[in-house]
């Protein structure tokens, strides 16, 4: 839908549309780009596609003891985003209840 020149969605709304519901919502279940699993904590101001995320399950599929809070619109050494969020994820597949790490 976020495509540039793509005819099937008025851009100026779906950014609007965007802003006002959040891609991300707090409390939402997500997947990172290394595998991840994680808990949308806050969203970020400008950009609704790099939330503030408490990882939970790390790449290999434990789960953490002390969760891990990240924000995925920070960049590494390298200019590189560390994290970033691929999907959201139906919490009721991973019995895991995202509510209990707000």
């Amino acid at each position: 839908m976020g495509e540039q020149g793509n005819p099937a969605f008025n851009q100026m709304l779906l950014k609007r549309f965007v802003n006002l519901m959040g891609l991300f919502p707090v409390g939402n279940l997500v997947r990172l780009n290394k595998g991840e699993i994680a808990v949308v904590t806050a969203e970020h101001s400008t950009d609704p596609f790099r939330p503030q995320v408490k990882i939970i399950v790390d790449h290999a599929g434990e789960t953490l003891e002390e969760p891990l809070l990240a924000n995925t619109w920070e960049r590494d050494w390298r200019g590189e985003h560390a994290y970033a969020v691929v999907e959201a994820i139906d919490p009721d597949a991973t019995d895991i209840d995202p509510l209990k790490y707000l």
